[in-house]
Formats: structure tokens, sequence, C-alpha cells
């Protein structure tokens, strides 16, 4: 008996948000046509004997939809938050660059390249990797060069703010 009970609800929170409003809607409907309406499609009688169990499927089918409506809402917010702060970081970082540093990435934004080869040995690059203002964006290496990118973040930041480079 528990054990189907508790198949019932994995397959339930399984499914997700689309059975928590079909079980929601079932449940308001049941409870709460009028008796008129209730008599013609034939769930009056249903209505009266299971009345707690529609109304236990109401709670339920509600506290799922909400707890379901707050987590996309804190996913969402966590979401913009860790994006200001990745902003951030990297804005700091791109505001202590050495001056190595800057002439590398200026070869991104004044010479618009999008790809930008360099050593493999080169410890400028290695520092901007590390620093997650470019990254390496191939394994394949050229007579000892690989291709660098620049990161979207660093790419918008420094278009918006070309002083970063001077």
């Amino acid at each position: 008996m528990f054990e189907a009970v508790g198949a019932v609800i994995a397959a339930i929170l399984k499914v997700g948000v689309p059975i928590y409003i079909s079980i929601f809607i079932s449940c308001c409907l049941a409870l709460f046509l009028p008796d008129y309406l209730a008599g013609q499609i034939g769930i009056a009688t249903f209505r009266q004997l299971y009345r707690g169990y529609l109304g236990g499927g109401l709670i339920f089918s509600t506290s799922l939809l909400t707890a379901s409506a707050l987590s996309v809402t804190s996913q969402a917010v966590t979401n913009r938050l860790d994006d200001r702060r990745l902003r951030q970081l990297t804005l700091d970082t791109l505001n202590m660059l050495t001056e190595e540093e800057k002439k590398f990435l200026r070869n991104f934004m004044v010479g618009g390249q999008n790809t930008v080869f360099a050593p493999i040995t080169d410890g400028v690059t290695g520092g901007l990797v590390a620093k997650t203002i470019i990254y390496r964006s191939s394994n394949v290496i050229q007579r000892f060069s690989a291709p660098y990118n620049l990161q979207p973040v660093a790419r918008k930041l420094l278009s918006e703010r070309p002083a970063l480079l001077n």
C-alpha cells in the first residue's frame, strides 16, 4: 500500500508543474462547481464522498505550485546575482592589468581580432587565462602557438570602457 502511494507521489513530483496545475484545476472544479452543474456532469455524489481527498489534493497541488514558483524565482535571482558578481570581479581584474596584458588585449579590441595566437609558453597569456579574461579556444597548437579568445564578459566590459586598456 505505502509503496504504491510512494510510487504515485514520486511520479507526480517527477512530471512537475503541468501535473500540479491539472490537479489544482481538477480539485477546484470538483469542489467549487455549483451544485446544479456538479449534478449535471455526475460528480455531486463523488464530491460529497471524497471532499476530504479533494481538499487534500487542492492543498497538495497548491503547495507544489508555490514551491515551484519560489524555486524558479530563487534560481532567477541567484543567476542574476552571479552574473553581477562575475561582471564586478572581471571589472576589478581588468582594472589591475599590467601594461603587457593590456597590450595583448588591444589585439582583440583595437585590432578587431576574435582569435589571437600566442606561444604556449607565454606568461602573459597564461596569466590572462588564470584571471579568466581569455581562454584557449582550441587544443590544436600550430608551431607552438595556441589560439586564445576573449571571454564574453571581458569583451563586453572592454567595449563599454575602452579606457581600461590605456
